[in-house]
């Protein structure tokens, strides 16, 4: 610590930064990626998608088709249209994504579809056993 050291010595301030001297940087001289805006944020990806009209009604048939499968029995016939509906409304949103959106309903019922045919299914196949059942004990007679 002779006092000649350069880090001994005091520094001068030095000036802060002006505004006047910043220069905002180049914007990029290629293409942003599929699907991004310029400035770096993603695009919202519903924008200009329309609801499927048919979306919410092959989850409605779904909802009745396994509801009433439950409640009465009778309403499980409706149960292979919301899967034949949901599977159609299925394809044509995969064909136009950037068109449609409500795949999720279409899911919905087109899954409740698929459980209510196989429940309708085997409600059937346990009707003709029990039926089977009764004619061969009422024709041996015990």
């Amino acid at each position: 610590m002779t006092g000649n050291d350069p880090e001994d010595r005091p520094q001068p301030p030095q000036d802060p930064p002006s505004w006047d001297t910043y220069q905002q940087p180049a914007p990029p001289s290629y293409p942003p990626p599929p699907g991004q805006h310029p400035y770096g944020q993603p695009m919202y990806a519903g924008y200009g998608q329309v609801q499927h009209p048919e979306a919410n009604t092959a989850l409605i048939m779904g909802i009745v088709a396994l509801a009433g499968t439950f409640v009465c029995g009778i309403l499980c016939v409706v149960g292979p249209f919301a899967w034949a509906k949901g599977a159609k409304v299925r394809r044509e949103i995969d064909a136009e994504p950037h068109r449609w959106r409500g795949r999720g309903e279409a899911t919905a019922g087109y899954v409740m579809g698929i459980i209510t045919t196989i429940l309708m299914i085997l409600g059937l196949v346990g009707l003709f056993l029990v039926i089977g059942l009764f004619a061969t004990t009422a024709s041996t007679g015990y």
